[in-house]
């Protein structure tokens, strides 16, 4: 397998769409990357009139509590 294929193996299609909204507040306008556990997105947040990015965990890492966990110990 070539170092392209593998990378290419390892893509992962984005959880959410341009549209979609995270509560009440927050609609999806793109997704910007991501990494094996979270994706990021770019949004418009209705309360701050403003674009705000995002992240979010992929749902294959929120039903594991302790990589939950993990990923919060690290990431702040």
């Amino acid at each position: 397998m070539t170092e392209e294929s593998d990378l290419e193996s390892n893509k992962r299609e984005p959880i959410l769409e341009p549209g979609s909204w995270l509560d009440e507040d927050l609609q999806v306008r793109e997704h910007l990357g991501g990494s094996r556990k979270v994706d990021v997105y770019l949004c418009h947040s209705d309360d701050l009139n403003s674009l705000v990015t995002c992240k979010v965990l992929r749902p294959e890492y929120c039903i594991d509590y302790s990589a939950l966990e993990e990923y919060c110990n690290h990431s702040f």
